[in-house]
């Protein structure tokens, strides 16, 4: 009921004072109903976007919300054994890359490549562990590495194949974008390779560097899932050193979709003088666009590493060559001293090729590039 001035002032005076005093408490409780009722509504609304929205897979959610400012945002919050943590809310633009970037973490990057090149069932800290397929610790870091992609909520992929006489398996992990059929994909080679192959090849530099940096890129871009279009792979790919069949096995898994752009690492750690890394093309000048996103990426994010490129020059000799063979565009990232330098790696697939010669600061660096880059890319 709604009364009017008029109405109060036809009242007796005794009368007025009674129905004052009622309409002053009735009007009390109508300001608190509707505050009530707006606060509530407001919660209702907050928590509904999150339960709408949020997905969670392993030990890791994410949740796209609303920002202030109306601008899509992704909550996420990550953790495995190397550490993790969410760098909390994530725009889907410039800021929010450039958040992702400085969340990549040294230190996890650190545990993880201990992890990966010792031997468990010793006493630890040690670098006795092989890698390479003959070796049962190949299969055994496989699995590691398998973990550590479900610890950080990606989907992980089966992906077996026979090489050598041998049964082995790559680790293959995703984050889905909106375009399942449209495809960035990162790599790298878990096998490793030395004058004692079967007992003592850590594989520190060739190429656990590798394998670490795509372990952290996946870490991070999960959290930025609610800002893709294209769908990301995450590959350590196996039998690098010997027959090249875990990169076209890959490649099989995906037939029938569109692979617009890969990038491999396969050595990123060495740096006996200063931190540099290159980034080569291959024969088509599709490569120069994947190439030249690092060195773009480089002074965009404020990474400060130092970056050259060049031109992939191996024959047969690395996984990326299926991607290019199959027509690919692909960017080939390398430290700037190699085995075919003069002042080559001396750890170069010998038991020489342990943890102190790999410089975590220009593996950090490089994989602050392959995060802004995938995060760009991966937009599109």
């Amino acid at each position: 009921m709604r009364l009017s001035i008029h109405t109060f002032k036809q009242l007796q005076p005794w009368k007025n004072r009674r129905t004052g005093t009622m309409l002053a408490v009735l009007a009390l409780f109508a300001v608190l109903g509707v505050i009530l009722i707006r606060a509530s509504s407001a919660a209702t609304y907050t928590v509904g976007i999150e339960a709408e929205s949020g997905s969670l897979s392993g030990n890791a959610a994410s949740k796209t919300v609303a920002s202030a400012s109306g601008s899509a945002a992704v909550m996420f919050a990550s953790s495995g054994a190397g550490g993790g943590g969410g760098t909390g809310a994530v725009s889907c633009d410039q800021a929010g890359i450039q958040k992702m970037v400085d969340s990549v973490s040294q230190q996890n990057i650190q545990a993880s490549l201990q992890s990966l090149v010792q031997d468990d069932s010793k006493p630890t800290p040690n670098e006795l562990i092989s890698r390479h397929v003959s070796s049962p610790g190949n299969q055994i870091k496989v699995d590691w590495a398998k973990k550590q992609m479900t610890d950080y909520g990606l989907e992980v992929l089966n992906q077996p194949f026979s090489s050598g006489g041998r049964n082995l398996h790559n680790v293959s992990a995703r984050i889905n974008g909106t375009d399942a059929n449209s495809l960035y994909v990162i790599g790298a080679h878990i096998d490793s390779i030395s004058e004692k192959s079967s007992t003592q090849a850590p594989g520190a530099d060739d190429d656990a560097s590798g394998v670490i940096a795509v372990l952290e890129a996946a870490r991070v871009l999960n959290g930025f899932k609610g800002c893709l279009k294209s769908t990301l792979y995450f590959n350590n790919y196996n039998d690098e050193e010997e027959e090249m069949n875990g990169a076209p096995t890959f490649l099989k898994a995906v037939s029938g979709k569109t692979v617009k752009g890969a990038y491999n690492m396969d050595m990123i750690g060495y740096a006996p003088s200063q931190e540099c890394l290159k980034s080569d093309v291959g024969k088509s000048s599709r490569d120069q666009v994947m190439a030249q996103k690092i060195v773009d990426m480089n002074t965009k994010y404020n990474v400060g590493l130092p970056v050259t490129t060049g031109t992939y020059t191996q024959n047969g000799g690395d996984d990326l060559e299926a991607f290019w063979n199959a027509n690919i565009p692909g960017g080939y990232l390398i430290e700037c001293t190699t085995e075919k330098s003069t002042d080559g790696y001396p750890g170069y697939h010998s038991t020489k090729d342990v943890m102190k010669n790999v410089n975590l600061g220009q593996v950090t660096k490089t994989t602050k590039l392959l995060v802004a880059s995938l995060a760009e890319f991966g937009m599109q």
